[in-house]
């Protein structure tokens, strides 16, 4: 067993061993503030060798001039109370000037009755952990900031679904505040079926690792605190932090988007319907013309049916029945384009329906090519039989199709020769292509660009309406509409639309 000097010889071995390894500064101080001693970690953090090569006013010109008052204080308190400080930061400068901060704490020394004689100051260096922080918070700020500002809101859930973290946009949106969503499951956020299948969803990306909403958009129904629902554009994105994953979606709402989509939808209506009615005005003069044709022959038919009754001989009775028969073709023609013309006018709803190509051709002419015999236009009609059926709606199509025609007609009022194709042959892409030739002296070259533009017209009186909502329709039939030139002169204009199912299956 060791005696008493050889366990205090070991003892003093140890600490000094202990004080030489410490990567902290520890130093011995009296109460006049004098540095008494000071371990490695110590000298090399001031940049001195030995502590014979401080300075005499150690450790105070190390301590910044704000801190020193309260630096002063807690020696004095540890002193006066013989006992330990608490933990306190100090910044301190080395001898080259270099400030870094420190976390401190001060212990009484006591002699071997019991009194406090100097204190033992431990120092470390915490510049870079507060640097760190400083540098987190001040990115946590930003982020906070970013997440308060961005007009889009943006939800955090982690792998079982529970919100994790609520933006201020999304308790604007939602109408929920952060503190009711946090650890809530986010299909509270969704209206029934999709809030029951949402766990599933999650469950079999976490299984399989398969991506269907993660980095694409995807447009989703949502549901607010009050029960309303409202369509919304949803972006996720996964980010994985140690062993776990959180999933961070950015919702955009869409309500005003489809608000606006609708009221566009409706004016594109109402102005399509307006320039029909348009249309109906510059054929008034035409159709009086037209419709007075058979209506005076019903009246000379009538009247000379009238005149044969006062003679019932076989003879006249004949000519009775074939004046009536003429009487009824008449009556049925009047009131084809008494019905084409009422059909064309009528508002209706957008519907894609199957419809035969040569139908939609012969109800086009009735009135596309009113008085066009009477101006000298000649036309001739080249439908290829390995077409029929084609997807679109009937009035829609029928107003490009008698817009094409009556602009075709017009150009050519003063053109020698007066010829009118109207043709329709398969396209690719399962389609058909409609088209319109003229003779006419060709689009002029100042409106060539914008043609389809709306306001854009080649007439003294025309509005530019025609041929951008033209345009218009066959978009949204999936097609395109064109126009080029003849070489000889004229103008072509073409149009597709889809074949019908049908058609489709027939051909392939």
């Amino acid at each position: 067993m060791p005696d008493a000097s050889t366990v205090e010889f070991e003892r003093e071995a140890y600490l000094e061993a202990l004080l030489a390894t410490l990567p902290q500064s520890v130093a011995i101080i009296d109460r006049d503030l004098r540095i008494l001693d000071i371990n490695p970690a110590g000298l090399a953090f001031i940049g001195v060798s030995s502590l014979e090569q401080l300075n005499e006013d150690p450790p105070l010109s190390l301590v910044s001039k704000e801190d020193l008052p309260m630096f002063k204080k807690r020696v004095h308190e540890t002193f006066d109370t013989d006992t330990v400080s608490p933990f306190f930061q100090l910044n301190l400068f080395s001898v080259d000037g270099k400030p870094q901060l420190h976390e401190c704490c001060l212990s009484p020394m006591r002699d071997s009755s019991g009194k406090t004689i100097a204190l033992v100051h431990t120092c470390q260096d915490i510049s870079k952990w507060q640097d760190a922080l400083d540098k987190a918070d001040r990115t946590s700020s930003i982020l906070q900031s970013i997440l308060t500002t961005v007009p889009d809101a943006m939800v955090v859930i982690d792998e079982k679904g529970l919100v994790t973290s609520f933006s201020k946009t999304a308790e604007t949106l939602f109408g929920y505040s952060e503190s009711e969503m946090l650890g809530e499951n986010v299909n509270k956020l969704m209206p029934s079926p999709f809030r029951d299948e949402h766990d599933g969803y999650i469950a079999r990306y976490l299984r399989t690792s398969e991506k269907r909403v993660i980095g694409n958009g995807r447009e989703v129904q949502a549901e607010r605190k009050d029960g309303t629902t409202f369509p919304m554009r949803l972006e996720v994105g996964e980010a994985i932090v140690g062993d776990h994953r959180l999933f961070t979606g950015f919702i955009h709402d869409l309500t005003h988007r489809h608000e606006t989509k609708e009221q566009m939808q409706l004016m594109q209506s109402e102005l399509m319907h307006a320039t029909r009615l348009s249309a109906v005005g510059t054929l008034a003069s035409s159709l009086a013309h037209e419709l007075n044709q058979p209506l005076t022959a019903i009246t000379n038919y009538l009247s000379a049916g009238r005149d044969m009754l006062e003679d019932l001989s076989p003879e006249s009775t004949k000519m009775l029945e074939e004046a009536l028969d003429e009487s009824a073709s008449e009556s049925l023609r009047a009131g084809k384009i008494v019905h084409r013309l009422r059909e064309f006018v009528s508002k209706g709803e957008v519907t894609l329906e199957v419809l035969s190509m040569a139908e939609l051709v012969n109800h086009s002419t009735t009135l596309g090519l009113i008085d066009a015999r009477v101006k000298g236009v000649d036309y001739c009609f080249d439908i290829q039989p390995d077409i029929n059926h084609v997807m679109a709606d009937k009035v829609q199509i029928q107003q490009v199709m008698i817009n094409l025609m009556r602009n075709a007609i017009e150009a050519m009022e003063n053109s020698p020769v007066k010829q009118l194709t109207v043709a329709a042959h398969s396209a690719p892409d399962n389609r058909v292509e409609f088209i319109v030739q003229d003779t006419g002296p060709g689009i002029p070259p100042e409106i060539g660009d914008s043609l389809f533009d709306p306001f854009a017209s080649s007439k003294s009186e025309g509005m530019g309406l025609g041929l951008s909502i033209c345009k218009t329709i066959i978009e949204a039939h999936g097609g395109e509409l064109t126009c080029e030139p003849v070489p000889n002169g004229g103008t072509i204009f073409r149009f597709t639309l889809q074949k019908a199912p049908k058609e489709q299956s027939d051909v392939e």
